[in-house]
């Protein structure tokens, strides 16, 4: 009789890593988690399936996935990993978020959402002042950014954004590992959102 060897599962604690979070007040709190071995990152918010898994809970130190009637926390990693979550988790404060270059840009190829997305200039007294952002559809890579419908965007790094060339020189400005600041309008009140790139 022949013995009949099954794969072992590898748990998806194992399989996965929690890289960051991203707490909201309005309870649709977002996490950043990576497979571990295809080394791609992506978000997630509640209800999302990850591996066969449910994402039922995103709390500020663990996010909580329901796999088969069984309820698998996932926590911050030691060393760079945890070091990256705890950045950006405390950022939030400040409305400072990670943006690692590579992923975002892959995701605004893939985003066929954003061809809905508009933009406009603000006048004020006959010349551009900023650039309105509206119908940003519900998505979790938006939400990740920090940018909402009606925001005006008025400077990046202290330029003023006058056209949108000046816009592109702009873009062509920003490195891996440097700061980016954008100052906007919310509400009628100036805001500044924080980034910092990573590759």
């Amino acid at each position: 009789m022949k013995t009949i060897l099954k794969p072992v599962e590898i748990p998806l604690s194992e399989r996965f890593l929690l890289k960051g979070i991203i707490i909201k007040k309005n309870g649709s709190s977002l996490a950043v988690i990576e497979n571990i071995e295809t080394k791609i990152e992506d978000i997630y918010q509640v209800g999302d399936i990850i591996a066969g898994g449910e994402i039922t809970l995103i709390e500020p130190t663990r996010v909580v996935i329901k796999n088969k009637n069984e309820e698998i926390p996932l926590f911050f990693a030691y060393g760079e990993v945890s070091f990256r979550g705890l950045v950006l988790q405390s950022s939030l404060k400040e409305n400072s978020r990670i943006i690692r270059m590579k992923e975002a840009l892959k995701k605004v190829s893939e985003a066929s959402s954003l061809s809905r997305v508009r933009v406009k200039p603000v006048l004020s007294s006959g010349k551009v002042d900023g650039y309105e952002i509206s119908n940003i559809p519900p998505d979790p890579f938006f939400e990740a950014m920090g940018i909402e419908n009606g925001d005006k965007i008025k400077m990046v790094n202290g330029a003023l954004l006058t056209s949108i060339p000046k816009a592109f020189e702009i873009y062509r400005t920003l490195k891996p590992h440097s700061l980016v600041e954008v100052e906007i309008v919310r509400d009628g009140k100036p805001l500044t959102l924080k980034y910092k790139l990573e590759e």
